[in-house]
């Protein structure tokens, strides 16, 4: 779906739902995804122009697609028919994303392994046949990847292959007329926790990553330094953001400055405790919500600002034990943890989820609101906004709410439709 402003004239906004929502580990499995959720979920909507999809190919998938013989343009044909609009793709989690054990090799493989440049050009090559067979050759297609892996050190070898690979989008798009950014999402505990340290990232592409890529691909560095610029973008993940307590103005700011494209927007929502040493038993069901799959790292903001951080809700659980009593005195614990990006929005919704337990959904709802209403901070023509709540499958079924996944689907993309509608975007 795309939406317009009379008061920003060529400023578009593409909405769509990141299909990583449903298991997929093949081609077979992505077109499942699409006939399961995303055309019972378009039909929904209706109204003319196609429905906006995320789209989630796993490297299995996206290698298949890149097989000779027309894969790439047959996938791309049948997605058109069936009506749904692919301008958005995830090439983050290299395969198995909704199977036990993820959460710690979630990064793998990392920049330094050429596996994954090779699987993110794969997906960049399917992109570009979805875009022409759509006709779209105007604005970008976004791409989502990670930063490098666990903490700074992830970093290594990432700058390089990053601006490696922004030369050979570069050279995609001279070849083929479409625009592809690779949107770096800043995540806690990676190699860039918050947009912050994205901008060290960015900082390292411009100077050593360029060099790199520019004796690498036989390009001069300013040539690599443009790639970098034209090529690389910021996947802005609110949920991420709100773990790390980062303002949405702060974080807004932070893409800026980086002057690279906001690629992506992604609508997400995480849990939160208020007061956590004064409500046990809302306590003890935010930890109860650790589970095998996905990693759920938590902050938590002490009363002077300084943030305790823990990878993942078992080590929260374990440093009480241990009688570490500043996690009880903190004002809010946040933990990564997707939860449907409609709960907690009311304005009595700060214990929505039961128990005493919230969402940082006035977080995300202030977020959408400024990148809305100042789109001279997008760095493109289009804003990407895509709703991405992955978690329904280890939800507990009073959380994720009444119906099956389409009914909750569609509850999250009426609430960023109202999002939208009230900063005045139409639909085109």
């Amino acid at each position: 779906m795309q939406f317009e402003h009379p008061d920003h004239p060529g400023r578009r906004v593409r909405l769509g739902y990141c299909l990583n929502v449903v298991p997929a580990e093949d081609l077979a499995g992505v077109e499942l995804a699409l006939d399961r959720v995303a055309v019972p979920l378009a039909r929904r909507f209706g109204g003319s122009g196609a429905f906006g999809v995320g789209l989630y190919l796993p490297a299995k998938a996206a290698f298949e697609l890149g097989l000779p013989g027309g894969a790439a343009d047959a996938f791309a044909g049948r997605l058109v028919d069936r009506g749904l609009d692919g301008f958005t793709f995830n090439a983050f989690p290299f395969g198995g994303f909704h199977a036990p054990g993820l959460k710690r090799g979630v990064f793998a493989p990392h920049w330094h392994d050429p596996r994954r440049r090779e699987f993110t050009l794969a997906v960049a090559s399917v992109a570009e046949r979805v875009a022409r067979r759509s006709g779209r050759l105007a604005g970008h297609v976004s791409i989502s990847t990670h930063a490098g892996g666990f903490g700074a050190a992830g970093r290594t070898g990432a700058a390089e292959a990053l601006a490696a690979v922004a030369v050979d989008l570069a050279e995609l798009e001279a070849a083929t007329g479409v625009r592809v950014v690779l949107s770096v999402e800043p995540e806690p505990r990676s190699a860039a926790n918050d947009t912050a340290e994205f901008g060290e990232l960015v900082a390292a592409l411009l100077e050593r990553g360029a060099d790199s890529a520019a004796d690498e691909r036989g390009v001069s560095p300013d040539e690599a330094r443009a790639a970098v610029l034209r090529h690389l973008g910021l996947c802005l993940d609110a949920c991420h953001a709100a773990v790390e307590f980062e303002a949405p103005a702060v974080a807004l700011e932070a893409a800026r400055a980086a002057r690279v494209p906001l690629g992506k927007l992604q609508l997400s929502n995480a849990l939160r405790l208020l007061d956590p040493g004064a409500n046990g038993e809302a306590r003890a069901r935010f930890l109860a919500l650790a589970e095998g799959v996905y990693l759920h790292q938590t902050s938590a903001r002490l009363p002077g600002g300084e943030l305790l951080r823990a990878d993942d809700l078992p080590d929260v659980a374990q440093q009480l034990t241990r009688g570490r009593s500043d996690w009880l005195r903190a004002e809010e614990w946040r933990c990564h943890f997707h939860v449907p990006v409609d709960l907690g929005a009311a304005p009595e919704g700060e214990s929505n989820l039961g128990g005493g337990l919230g969402t940082t959904a006035r977080h995300g709802a202030e977020l959408l609101a400024l990148a809305l209403s100042h789109p001279e901070t997008w760095g493109v023509d289009e804003l990407h906004l895509e709703v991405e709540t992955y978690t329904f499958d280890v939800l507990p079924r009073d959380v994720r709410g009444p119906g099956e996944l389409v009914d909750n689907m569609e509850r999250e993309t009426r609430h960023a439709l109202a999002g939208l509608a009230a900063a005045g975007w139409t639909r085109a």
